[in-house]
């Protein structure tokens, strides 16, 4: 019996051992790195102030803060680039303002950031100015040896959306990631999902730089030979090329894949003048009636009390179709635009400055790469170019090859995202 008693102690022990492992939160700084993390975990945190202007707090513990089930704790603020911006919710909300710290300090004693603050602040308290994106990404590391994956929930849109002069667009647009993060939209369906551009230094969608499902017009160029045969088939993210050479192949590009036909739409742009407004910083304007693109709208925030700074940039943009010009001026109002924290009153015709691309899923130029189907694939290299042409825009995406062997058949993949 002692023999059996001390047994079933052990598989009991053994038992509430392994029970309790999948409780056990994860954070970014372990020996098994965690897979994914949702960045809504990372966003609810909220540290009062101290003293009035004053971004210093004692105990450093102050700015050790939960992140819910993603992982244990973590400190808010981060002591290298990048840097989270934050939001400094003042106790009179007018003076509310979204800042980007310079730097910040976590010692044994305090923790701090750098931030100038346009406004005084006598009593606030300081919150995530990301909804926890960019805490989420901060505190993975860049050196995992398989991805990871931030999910971007509805409790995140509803955090993002509540940030003044920011949407939930303009976040993931400004987060600051690396190759070994995705994104994943959990509130489309199906899901979207967003991966690290290095050239663009930012988050794009995967798919989203390609036409929809267009199928792309394919053309043999010089290095197909004399008469070659070609087909395309697939979609604007994967197109299959069945290419027979004819003869007299050469080195150099063999086919081009053309994406066209796509109506100009308002890509980026910025605030000029021309509005009357007041409302208190971080509110909103919606323009809209944009001349030469008159289906397009844009959000413009309020850069100070009662003020549009120029240079300041249009978020939220609803590209439009059909601009044949970029648009110089737009109507202003204080409702539409999907906004969610309007100016007070606005008056007047804004000028504006914008950039024409592409309408809807084609706002950036796709990025190709070449991929082997069997043994006959050969290697090759693929650049894109993209011309607007009003009021079209048209990408080419040329395939070019070491010479291939004549009256052969070959087949490629081309993927675009």
């Amino acid at each position: 019996m002692r023999n059996f008693a001390s047994g079933l102690i052990v598989a009991l022990v053994a038992m509430v051992a392994i029970g309790a492992a999948p409780a056990m939160a994860q954070s970014g700084n372990q020996a098994y790195l965690q897979k994914s993390f949702y960045a809504s975990d990372f966003g609810q945190w909220s540290i009062p102030s101290q003293q009035a202007n004053s971004f210093q707090w004692s105990p450093s513990s102050i700015c050790l803060v939960p992140a819910g089930p993603s992982a244990l704790s973590f400190y808010a603020f981060k002591t290298s680039a990048p840097y989270a911006p934050v939001e400094i919710l003042d106790a009179n909300p007018i003076y509310n303002e979204v800042l980007t710290p310079t730097g910040a300090t976590v010692n044994g004693t305090y923790c701090n950031i750098t931030i100038s603050a346009v406004n005084q602040h006598y009593s606030f308290k300081v919150i995530s100015a990301t909804g926890g994106l960019q805490e989420a990404l901060n505190n993975i590391s860049s050196s995992n040896s398989f991805p990871a994956v931030v999910y971007l929930d509805r409790n995140w849109y509803t955090l993002a959306s509540s940030i003044i002069g920011q949407t939930p667009a303009s976040i993931i647009a400004a987060a600051t990631g690396n190759a070994e993060v995705t994104l994943v939209d959990t509130t489309s369906n199906p899901w979207a999902y967003f991966t690290w551009d290095s050239t663009a230094a930012k988050y794009k969608p995967i798919g989203g730089n390609v036409a929809g499902n267009q199928q792309a017009v394919v053309a043999a160029t010089a290095g197909a030979g004399t008469s070659p045969t070609i087909a395309t088939s697939g979609s604007g993210q994967v197109q299959i090329v069945d290419l027979t050479t004819g003869t007299s192949t050469a080195t150099g590009t063999t086919f081009t894949l053309t994406y066209r036909n796509l109506t100009g739409g308002v890509i980026s742009g910025t605030y000029t003048s021309g509005l009357t407004v007041t409302g208190p910083i971080g509110s909103q304007v919606c323009l809209s009636g944009f001349n030469d693109s008159s289906t397009a709208t844009a959000i413009v925030p309020l850069t100070s009390i009662n003020t549009i700074a120029g240079s300041t940039a249009l978020i939220n943009i609803t590209q439009g179709t059909g601009a044949t010009a970029a648009p110089t001026s737009a109507s202003a109002a204080t409702t539409g635009c999907g906004i969610t924290n309007p100016a007070t009153t606005v008056s007047g015709t804004a000028t504006i400055s914008t950039v024409l691309g592409a309408s809807g899923s084609f706002a950036y130029a796709p990025t190709c790469s070449i991929y082997s189907i069997g043994a006959n694939t050969p290697a090759g290299t693929v650049t894109v170019a993209t011309t607007y042409s009003a009021p079209t825009v048209t990408a080419t995406v040329s395939v070019a090859t070491t010479a291939l062997t004549a009256s052969t058949a070959y087949q490629f993949r081309v993927e675009c995202k």
